[in-house]
């Protein structure tokens, strides 16, 4: 929750700094992602088999994701609540990745996750 992040990094702060083989990071990393995989649950999903499309948000100093996926589905509705939080997840997850957590918190605004279909409906190739 974003209204922690002050305590987070108050907790970083006062780490140690001596500690061999600790590393202490107070939110994910981002990491280049041409070559991105995220692997969750027993599955992988390469950033290559997803696609965004970016909108403005109602909150001035946010921007909207929408999200699509490369995956068998017609409309992301069509999924069940299950598939659909974990799709959500996978999506939240890497946006972590590419983006990093503090900035999708503080400059991410509305995520909307679509099915491949939808994406190029809306947005094109």
């Amino acid at each position: 929750k974003k209204e922690l992040f002050n305590t987070v990094l108050s907790l970083i702060r006062a780490a140690p700094t001596t500690m061999d083989r600790w590393h202490f990071t107070a939110f994910r990393d981002r990491h280049d992602h041409a070559e991105l995989s995220l692997s969750f649950q027993g599955h992988s999903y390469p950033a290559r088999h997803l696609r965004y499309a970016l909108e403005t948000d109602d909150r001035r100093d946010k921007i909207g994701i929408n999200l699509f996926y490369e995956k068998g589905f017609e409309t992301f509705r069509e999924l069940d609540e299950d598939e659909q939080n974990y799709f959500g997840l996978v999506g939240f997850l890497t946006l972590d990745k590419i983006l990093g957590e503090y900035d999708v918190e503080m400059h991410v605004g509305a995520v909307h996750f679509l099915s491949w279909r939808e994406g190029e409906a809306m947005f094109g190739n």
